[in-house]
């Protein structure tokens, strides 16, 4: 399957980057012939951008396969098996509207490693995409659908993926830190009812859990931003406690 490629609009003088209309000033008289070849400069350089003009690859043809494979391991080399690895491309270019470098039109590929951490992903080459970063990451459930992706590791594959000798790329990701991973993992392992499971489908994850040991079994499952506290006996769902909810200050 291709990576989607979504429309890129054409670019003018007078055309933004969304075809939105864009009134020009008039250049006051004596305007310097420097002034002009800086405006001349900017626009020339937000085109390949946008426009269909962008360079064939003389070496590899539209739609040949690559391969992009490896392997996800901790940092003392032992396979994590369950990670998800995205592939994302995307065009780089100048945007005149950022006044900066930015990316565009981004297209994804996913895989999951297996028992050996191992992970293969196909890239159909397409010559608008000329920026890759493969990503390890854990999707963390928060609740109603919604998941945050926790990034464990990445890589930049430009060079790699231009140069790639038979159209494959290897890439060894490790993870430094696996604590989130880890405590995701604990906490799915330890769901041991159906109410339990089911609290967890429809909220996710929770911010933290308080258990109490003894012959019930207490639980407390704590949501601070959404004002909630589960809580449960022998796996058993009790109750709802609600609170006002706990914003975190924006930096």
């Amino acid at each position: 399957m291709a990576p989607e490629l979504q429309p890129t609009p054409s670019i003018d003088a007078t055309t933004g980057p969304a075809g939105e209309s864009r009134r020009r000033p008039r250049a006051r008289r004596g305007a310097t012939a420097v002034g002009f070849a800086a405006c001349l400069a900017l626009l020339v350089a937000s085109v390949p951008a946008h426009s269909q003009f962008w360079k064939r690859d003389p070496q590899r043809a539209e739609g040949t396969v690559v391969e992009v494979s490896g392997t996800v391991t901790d940092s003392a080399g032992a396979a994590l098996e369950g990670v998800e690895v995205v592939l994302e491309g995307a065009r780089r270019a100048f945007s005149y509207r950022e006044f900066r470098r930015a990316d565009f039109n981004p297209a994804h590929r996913r895989a999951t490693t297996d028992a050996r951490g191992a992970f293969s992903i196909d890239w159909p080459w397409h010559p608008y995409y000329n920026h890759f970063r493969l990503s390890a990451v854990v999707p963390v459930p928060r609740g109603g659908g919604s998941v945050d992706h926790h990034l464990l590791a990445e890589a930049d594959l430009d060079r790699r993926m231009k140069q790639a000798v038979n159209n494959e790329v290897l890439v060894q990701l490790t993870v430094q830190d696996t604590a989130v991973l880890q405590d995701l993992r604990r906490f799915e392992a330890a769901l041991s009812s159906d109410d339990e499971r089911r609290v967890y489908r429809e909220q996710g994850k929770p911010d933290r859990v308080d258990r109490v040991d003894g012959p019930t079994r207490e639980q407390t499952w704590w949501y601070f931003d959404r004002g909630a506290a589960y809580r449960f006996e022998g796996g058993r769902y009790v109750e709802l406690d609600r609170f006002d909810p706990v914003v975190e200050p924006e930096d």
